[in-house]
């Protein structure tokens, strides 16, 4: 197995072991499967201050299925995933 290595989508700082991440499954503004680590909770704070994302609707459930939108339990092994 490979550890990834992140970049912090507010800070850009590059970190391993993912404990943040934004997971668009969750919102209904969403098409695709998008997903933004974060290095700390000040960067997904002033992330969601800044983006508005609080306000965001949330998905109701059924979630969408198919491969790309199962649940994921963490981000720092053998995982591909799409940033923005």
């Amino acid at each position: 197995m490979t550890k990834r290595l992140h970049i912090c989508y507010n800070c850009q700082k590059t970190f391993y072991d993912a404990i943040y991440w934004f997971d668009s499954l969750h919102f209904d503004n969403f098409d695709k499967r998008i997903i933004r680590p974060f290095c700390g909770p000040k960067c997904v704070q002033d992330w969601h201050e800044s983006s508005g994302a609080r306000e965001w609707p949330n998905r109701s459930h059924p979630y969408p299925k198919g491969e790309e939108w199962k649940i994921i339990q963490q981000i720092d092994w053998d995982i591909d995933y799409e940033t923005d």
